[in-house]
């Protein structure tokens, strides 16, 4: 019993701790880790909301022709509107329009987008740059970051982000973009995606 003790004792004498040097040593290779992970991370996030976007445009883009192929007119709908309003709910609720077989959507646009801002359908006149006159039914996004407008606008429209304000996909920073009177106030960096010409 007593070599187990004593063979115990001389093993706990003989084990050593890690010095300082070797603990800065693994606390500076972490933090490069971290400094290379975690851009590569939030660049992933970005992209995958970007697809996320171009998703719902499909999405809608369908609701959207389907209502019109039964209706006749295109439609409006964006978050931060209650149910009870059907003039900016029509893919999911419209009163007195003939032809309406909806809902077209599986649920009604409510919450607002994940940067806090106004997203839906709604109609927007006179695109800016060639052959984007006219009215247009588009959907929209507030308060996006810009990497990920640059990133749809790249994959959707003009293949780089020198032609943000041209072309079917847009983006502005500010409280006013010029042309779409009857949509809510952007709060910040306004995407807009056209989904057809009226």
């Amino acid at each position: 019993m007593k070599s187990y003790i004593e063979r115990a004792k001389k093993l706990h004498r003989n084990q050593k701790g890690f010095t300082l040097i070797e603990l800065l040593v693994v606390m500076a290779i972490l933090a490069i880790l971290v400094g290379l992970v975690v851009p590569h991370f939030f660049g992933i996030t970005d992209n995958a909301e970007a697809i996320q976007i171009m998703g719902q445009h499909e999405k809608m883009r369908e609701a959207v022709y389907l209502y019109y192929t039964d209706t006749g007119e295109w439609p409006t709908e964006w978050s931060g509107v209650g149910l009870g309003t059907p003039a900016k709910r029509q893919l999911w609720l419209a009163d007195n329009v003939s032809g309406w077989r909806g809902p077209y959507l599986d649920r009604p646009i409510l919450q607002k987008n994940r940067w806090g801002g106004n997203w839906g359908v709604y109609e927007g006149i006179g695109f800016h740059g060639a052959g984007m006159g006219g009215t247009y039914t588009v959907l929209f996004y507030d308060n996006v970051p810009r990497v990920v407008c640059e990133q749809v606008d790249e994959a959707m429209d003009d293949g780089g982000i020198n032609g943000w304000q041209f072309g079917a996909v847009q983006f502005r920073t500010g409280t006013n973009f010029p042309g779409f009177g009857n949509a809510p106030t952007p709060e910040g960096n306004r995407l807009t995606i056209v989904i057809a010409k009226q």
